[in-house]
């Protein structure tokens, strides 16, 4: 397998043992006539040091692995660092709308070109969602409202009610489906895991709020057999 593991040992007996003896000299091995070299003993350091082994095999590879390990992951993290550095829409609503950005208000953000929007529409037209410029809801402000752009601008602070932030936990997860569904690209605001268990805790704290969760209402359905991993 390996030849220099393939070296030859004299066998050693009972009567072989000699508790006086060192380290230093132990028995050596046998003479090979075939060899010119001398026979060394088993504790030359310079013999060990000589010779690769199976050890220093599998270190190397593990150094090496953890640094192309490090590497990947340095990249990795500068590109992610870019990624939210750059402004693809500007600093301001004027800009975005320069650059030929669209606004979606289900993620809070400007989209660059042909960026989906996915479940925004459906957001916009389930309800006539309500926002304030307090959070006692004294002052409502709207989209046709002149103040809207310095709420766009991120000049002034916006409130909205319960149910818009639970409907917009809801169709965030809607919009990854059509993510899943389409295959298409997306923005990178769908790639925040946090703010998705955030959005699953919203929507699990507003059903334990439901007045009749317990009400037997909904057959679970039968069990499937044909699911397959893509």
């Amino acid at each position: 397998m390996f030849p220099w593991l393939a070296r030859r040992y004299r066998k050693v007996g009972a009567h072989d043992i000699d508790t006086r003896q060192s380290f230093e000299t132990a028995p050596e091995l046998d003479h090979d006539p075939k060899c010119n070299t001398k026979p060394t003993s088993r504790f030359d350091m310079r013999q060990i040091g000589a010779r690769p082994t199976i050890t220093g095999l599998a270190t190397a590879i593990v150094v090496i692995g953890f640094v192309i390990l490090l590497v990947v992951l340095a990249w990795d993290h500068s590109h992610d660092t870019n990624e939210v550095e750059i402004h693809n829409c500007g600093n301001s609503s004027h800009e975005a709308l320069a650059l030929g950005c669209s606004f979606d208000q289900l993620t809070w953000s400007w989209y660059p070109p042909k960026c989906p929007h996915y479940a925004n529409d459906e957001y916009l037209a389930a309800e006539e969602w309500a926002f304030y410029l307090d959070n006692q809801g004294q002052d409502a402000v709207s989209s046709t409202d002149p103040r809207w752009i310095n709420v766009l601008d991120n000049k002034i602070e916006l409130w909205g009610q319960q149910r818009e932030h639970t409907a917009h936990c809801v169709f965030v997860f809607l919009s990854l489906a059509q993510i899943l569904e389409t295959g298409r690209q997306y923005a990178s605001y769908y790639r925040r895991y946090e703010h998705m268990v955030h959005c699953s805790r919203v929507l699990l704290d507003a059903l334990k709020m439901e007045p009749d969760r317990e009400r037997i209402a909904t057959f679970v359905g039968k069990v499937s057999y044909s699911q397959h991993c893509t």
